[in-house]
């Protein structure tokens, strides 16, 4: 399925408006109880569940995630290319400065900490208005996640084609997968800091993940 109409710059388009109307009709097949599916807008990131009808407002208000090209929680297979996560087919990609050029855990946090600017706009009978985004609070909002995007650029360690914090991201996914005890991810941590190389940046703790 083409969706490169989530990186489309003019959400008023035909091909973005397309891609949404899309997108809503996959979400109605991955409700939960209440009729409500994660919202993977610029804004939510899949955090939220939110109604049908305000998630397609969200889209058009706020852009597509940037970020979800494998729709996971709407029905793609997260290792669509390979049953095993640690090999799956991103991380062979080549790397751009030592960091794996497909990390996407940048661009994650590029949406979290610069969200997209409101706009205003009528499309298809659908009334949507909201105001600019204060810069100076919006600033003020994300500050706590500035140590965190000047930090995920980092490897893993020297030569590694991962960065620490998608190393950690994958080991969380897996742990939750796989329902793993927090006292069997400390002990794999332990594990790890002893035998990776030194210089290696990884927590001793799954508190300090």
């Amino acid at each position: 399925m083409d969706k490169s109409w989530i990186h489309h710059p003019n959400r008023l388009s035909v091909e973005y408006a397309n891609g949404v109307r899309t997108f809503i009709e996959i979400a109605r097949n991955h409700v939960d109880s209440d009729g409500n599916t994660r919202c993977p807008c610029r804004k939510c990131l899949n955090a939220f569940f939110k109604s049908i009808s305000v998630v397609e407002k969200h889209l058009f208000m706020n852009g597509f995630s940037r970020t979800y090209e494998k729709w996971i929680f709407h029905g793609d297979s997260l290792f669509e290319e390979s049953t095993d996560p640690m090999h799956s087919t991103d991380i062979d990609q080549p790397t751009s400065n030592g960091v794996d050029i497909n990390d996407n855990m940048l661009n994650v946090l590029s949406d979290v900490c610069h969200p997209a600017t409101s706009t205003s706009f009528n499309h298809d009978n659908m009334n949507v208005e909201t105001d600019a985004v204060d810069e100076e609070n919006s600033n003020n909002e994300h500050e706590p996640f500035d140590h965190l995007y000047s930090e995920a650029g980092k490897k893993l360690y020297p030569g590694c084609k991962l960065s620490a914090l998608t190393f950690v991201v994958r080991l969380m996914y897996l742990k939750v997968l796989n329902l793993w005890s927090n006292k069997s991810l400390d002990m794999l941590l332990t594990l790890l800091n002893e035998v990776l190389p030194e210089g290696t940046s990884l927590p001793k703790q799954h508190l300090w993940c």
